[in-house]
Order: structure tokens, then sequence, then C-alpha cells
């Protein structure tokens, strides 16, 4: 999966196909309430899982995965 900023300043993940394009549609979007400036993959809770850390401007949004 491909996770990106779009236009809107929405974190979207979305499908890498077999021929190495990421599809147009996500299957999963987070709008946050303030701009993205950095998105970092962190491991914080041991599933063997991705979680996220979404740097802004004078804050930080953890996504934890369960």
């Amino acid at each position: 999966c491909a996770l990106l900023v779009d236009r809107d300043g929405a974190l979207v993940a979305r499908t890498i196909t077999t021929s190495l394009q990421i599809e147009d549609e996500p299957f999963w979007r987070f709008v946050p309430r303030k701009t993205i400036l950095k998105v970092e993959p962190l491991a914080l809770n041991g599933d063997a899982r991705s979680d996220l850390l979404l740097g802004h401007i004078r804050s930080v949004t953890v996504l934890v995965s369960r």
C-alpha cells in the first residue's frame, strides 16, 4: 500500500497493483484538523504493524494500529 497526503490535506492509503501502479481511489482516508507536514512510520506498540506520527506546525497526531 502507498500512503500519501492528497491535495485536500488528508492522509490516504492506496493499493499498489501488480503492475506497480498506484490505484486512483484510496481505500482509507484520515482528515486531520491541521496541515500534515511530515509522516513518519514507527513501531510503538509491538504488534508488527506500523504506527504513524503526523507532524503539524505546533502539534503531533499519533495514529496507532490495533
